[in-house]
């Protein structure tokens, strides 16, 4: 057998869907009963089995962050869904077009430069 190859007709470096199987990044998430991290699977990013504070992951991660969901804790047993926004509005500021989201608690993110949220004062 031809090294790099498994039983089959794909490379084990690309199967069908461009990803090896089992390959994903994390994001961590408090829960929002207790507080705990709760790590939620992503095959939304590069899928290099890193993680990432909910805070700092970048948008593509962040953007299926719920493919499991409901996600459970640990913990304390509550189940919970990552809040996430559609796409956010875009405004023209002084460093060019940004992104911005509010979450529920009122909380103004946008998204800087490396593509990952990051808080920050309101837009206006």
């Amino acid at each position: 057998m031809k090294a790099g190859y498994r039983i089959g007709r794909f490379p084990a470096s690309k199967p069908p869907g461009g990803r090896p199987m089992g390959m994903f990044d994390s994001v961590l998430v408090p829960c929002p009963k207790c507080g705990e991290a709760v790590e939620c699977q992503s095959k939304g990013g590069d899928c290099t089995l890193a993680r990432y504070p909910l805070e700092t992951a970048p948008a593509d991660v962040l953007a299926d962050v719920n493919r499991h969901a409901p996600h459970e804790c640990q913990d304390c047993g509550h189940t919970f869904t990552v809040p996430l926004h559609p796409a956010p509005p875009a405004f023209l500021t002084a460093k060019g077009l940004q992104f911005y989201a509010k979450d529920s608690g009122g909380q103004w993110y946008y998204v800087n430069h490396a593509g990952t949220w990051q808080t920050c004062p309101p837009p206006f």
